[in-house]
């Protein structure tokens, strides 16, 4: 991408408020993944689920392989990069794919062919180091514009490229490959629910063996999740995004414009509304001339952020999760690095992993090696710290 994998934090400043407050063959012969104490992705949390325990076990640890197949200038990773992640404990890559590209009302079929020779290609590689795929369809506002405008006819533009995906999951193993419905689902949660289901039905049609991967409409907050009855099909996980508090995960965001977010800087965490560097940030946005950043970060540390925070919010996930007898998993999660003072980053990651594995939650990094980056751009190898804070060696 032209821009450093970018999130959107939400249509208009309430809902920035709000949100701020509260991805056949032969394995290659690869060390054992290192032991981790503390992991309780396994067996025991697989029990209570018809997933089965070892494609659960696949979705425990991974990260967002973008910058490859879902931009115009393709990066493909450097060889080795991957091997060296697999062998660091990644079970799994969540794969995004330009969804537009296969569609036919966004894309001519010379595109939409060159695009699935290329996922097929990229799929092998991934596989052959048995390393498992969340295949992700992932839009551009486009598929957003059109369900504003003709909501049916997004949903079969959505059908239309799952039906092009379809084939290529079902020549892989289905342990190894996981289809996810739908990026951030651009309508309300009851559309959604409605969405779901058909796109769901469609899929489980074509592919009767593959767990397929849903999330809550829109950004894929947890909220959502816990409000609406899941689907009627147990072999399904629910993935969702976990960026709070924004004002910390997302500041210095430069593609925002002149949102309060691009100018934040120094946000700490963990903090709460008495410390003193968060003090000092507010007042120096208030000295750049800056109110609106100011207020956001005083808005979104109204309560103190800090691990036990975080943990709360998986533990209801979690009883969430036993209730519906569904798994979940964290789909995204990650902080730009721009302006967040590096070891706040590398705490607050490491304060949602570890909150997530103890609800028995997987999860995958958010990104690969742009502004949120798993890998250091500079250096093209992982970044040390990161891997600490994802408890790996």
């Amino acid at each position: 991408m032209a821009r450093p994998s970018p999130r959107r934090p939400g249509a208009g400043r309430g809902a920035r408020l709000r949100i701020a407050a509260g991805a056949v063959l032969v394995a290659v012969a690869l060390a054992p993944a290192p032991a981790r104490p503390a992991d309780r992705t396994g067996a025991a949390c697989a029990a209570a689920f018809a997933v089965p325990a070892d494609r659960l076990a696949r979705l425990a640890r991974g990260y967002n392989l973008t910058g490859w197949i879902d931009t115009r200038n393709e990066r493909e990773p450097a060889p080795g990069l991957l091997e060296e992640l697999r062998r660091l404990g990644m079970t799994h890559v969540r794969l995004p794919v330009p969804a537009e590209d296969l569609m036919p009302a966004f894309a001519a079929p010379e595109r939409t062919a060159d695009r699935l020779d290329q996922i097929a290609r990229v799929l092998d590689r991934l596989i052959a180091l048995d390393t498992a795929v969340v295949l992700d369809l992932h839009p551009s506002g486009r598929i957003a514009e059109l369900y504003a405008a003709d909501p049916d006819g997004a949903v079969g533009q959505i059908e239309a490229a799952w039906d092009r995906l379809a084939p290529l999951v079902a020549a892989r193993p289905a342990g190894l490959v996981f289809p996810e419905l739908l990026n951030e689902p651009p309508v309300d949660a009851e559309r959604w629910d409605g969405d779901s289901r058909r796109l769901a039905a469609r899929l489980r049609r074509a592919l009767p063996e593959h767990t397929l991967v849903v999330g809550p409409a829109g950004p894929q907050r947890v909220e959502p999740l816990m409000d609406r009855p899941p689907l009627d099909d147990p072999n399904v996980v629910y993935a969702v995004h976990y960026y709070d508090p924004m004002a910390f995960t997302h500041q210095g965001a430069t593609w925002m414009g002149d949102d309060p977010l691009a100018a934040l800087a120094e946000v700490p965490f963990p903090a709460g509304p008495d410390d003193r560097p968060l003090r000092e940030v507010a007042a120096g946005m208030e000295l750049i001339g800056r109110p609106d950043a100011a207020d956001l970060v005083r808005e979104a540390y109204g309560e103190r952020w800090d691990g036990a925070r975080i943990a709360a919010v998986f533990q209801a996930v979690s009883r969430w999760s036993a209730s519906a007898r569904r798994p979940v998993v964290v789909g995204e999660f990650g902080v730009l690095r721009f302006t967040a003072p590096p070891a706040d980053r590398a705490a607050w990651i490491a304060a949602v992993r570890t909150a997530a594995e103890t609800a028995c939650i997987g999860w995958t990094h958010w990104e690969f090696r742009d502004g949120f980056g798993l890998v250091d751009e500079r250096t093209g190898e992982p970044d040390p710290a990161i891997l600490e804070a994802l408890g790996l060696p």
